[in-house]
């Protein structure tokens, strides 16, 4: 769901119980939370944003741990800087290709669960591909 504008604020929508987010601080930083008890539903928010924009959809435990496999799976593709992806975007651009998904669309952190499989068995396969 996509994130309201309020008080110069970019508050995410829970997915699941359909109510604005609360922007709480931890000793990580900022995230937006839902304020329905035992929802558990959570995003992170960028550093340094006034708005408190979040990186991503508010996610559960489960898809939560699901797009942090796939950051881990994804992320030393353009880390690592090879030929082939000399730069985040160039990584992400292969991605959305990959999966069949518009550029503007691709982010892990707003991907389900099974979005989050295909991300790593698209990387699975460039693996296995001789260079």
């Amino acid at each position: 769901m996509k994130p309201v504008h309020r008080d110069g604020l970019l508050v995410p929508v829970c997915p699941y119980c359909r109510v604005e987010g609360v922007l709480v601080r931890t000793g990580y930083g900022r995230r937006w939370e839902c304020p329905m008890t035992g929802c558990d539903a959570r995003v992170g928010v960028h550093r340094d944003s006034p708005r408190a924009a979040p990186l991503g959809t508010m996610a559960r435990a489960a898809l939560r741990v699901e797009r942090m496999k796939a950051h881990a799976a994804f992320d030393p593709l353009w880390q690592e800087k090879p030929a082939e992806f000399p730069s985040r975007r160039a990584a992400y651009e292969w991605l959305a290709k990959a999966l069949g998904v518009p550029f503007k669309r691709c982010h892990i952190g707003e991907f389900d669960e099974a979005t989050c499989a295909r991300v790593l068995a698209a990387i699975s396969a460039l693996q296995e591909v001789p260079r």
